[in-house]
């Protein structure tokens, strides 16, 4: 119950942060910059160090190298600006018209947070997506693991918006990895988890100097240009973090499994 108590009020403290954030947006007047200089640390919910320790430990013993994002193209400038926040906040009339939304719904009940995936996107709700959305450019957005030690995230071993993942929750990074018997038929590599759908939520800000890479698919001149943008107003320094390469636009490779089992 103590516990509990003090996770609402932590969170409490967080979404008054966010707030307060939003409303500095919607000033004509605020510098970006500053306002992130302000805001940036009260807008980050940060691990206990026992838990750090644990999830480093786990992401070690796994050799996880990444975390996955995929969002459609238009939706990096502000990402590349503010860094990862959740969906609730997108939706302020400050960003109004900037912001694609592949999801809809959110039929996880969860717009207080943004989601990541371990190692490989969930390439079963990708594959769908894309289908859904034929004219939208995707880009894969690939960060450093470090985010999952440092800041407060809630693990899924399944799609959370799914009947599965709201009877069970959030539950601790190993439960991602569970079910022994079934990853050794699939023959999975440690940093993958079981079910691809497993998902990562947080509602702590991410800052953009995680990310690693961004991979599109294929080039184009509208990508081209969309390039020029960020490297003009100086959101993006490094031209090699931009990759062609359509590794993470496929299923993995246990895909038939899941294809025929559910």
């Amino acid at each position: 119950m103590q516990k509990n108590l003090k996770l609402n009020n932590e969170n409490t403290k967080l979404n008054q942060s966010w707030m307060r954030f939003a409303d500095g947006l919607a000033d004509p007047g605020t510098s970006i910059t500053e306002l992130l200089e302000k805001f940036a640390a009260e807008l980050e919910q940060r691990n206990k160090k026992d838990k750090a320790l644990e999830i480093e430990k786990e992401i070690s013993n796994r050799s996880i190298q990444e975390l996955i994002h995929f969002t459609p193209i238009e939706n990096l400038e502000s990402i590349l600006r503010f860094g990862f926040i959740p969906r609730k906040f997108l939706e302020y009339p400050i960003f109004d018209g900037q912001i694609n939304f592949p999801d809809q719904d959110r039929n996880d009940g969860r717009k207080d947070c943004y989601c990541l995936s371990i190692s490989w996107p969930n390439y079963r709700m990708f594959h769908k997506k894309r289908l859904t959305m034929p004219d939208t450019i995707w880009v894969v957005l690939k960060l450093e693991p470090t985010p999952i030690i440092n800041f407060e995230c809630f693990f899924y071993n399944t799609n959370a918006a799914t009947l599965a993942g709201r009877k069970s929750g959030d539950g601790q990074l190993t439960d991602m990895f569970s079910n022994i018997e079934l990853r050794k038929k699939l023959q999975l590599e440690d940093r993958f988890t079981t079910d691809p759908q497993a998902e990562v939520l947080s509602s702590s800000r991410i800052p953009p100097e995680f990310i690693i890479e961004m991979s599109i698919e294929k080039n184009s001149d509208e990508i081209k240009d969309i390039k020029r943008r960020l490297y003009d107003l100086g959101l993006v320094k490094e031209p090699n973090k931009f990759k062609t390469d359509d590794q993470y636009f496929r299923p993995r490779e246990d895909y038939e499994y899941w294809r025929t089992s559910c």
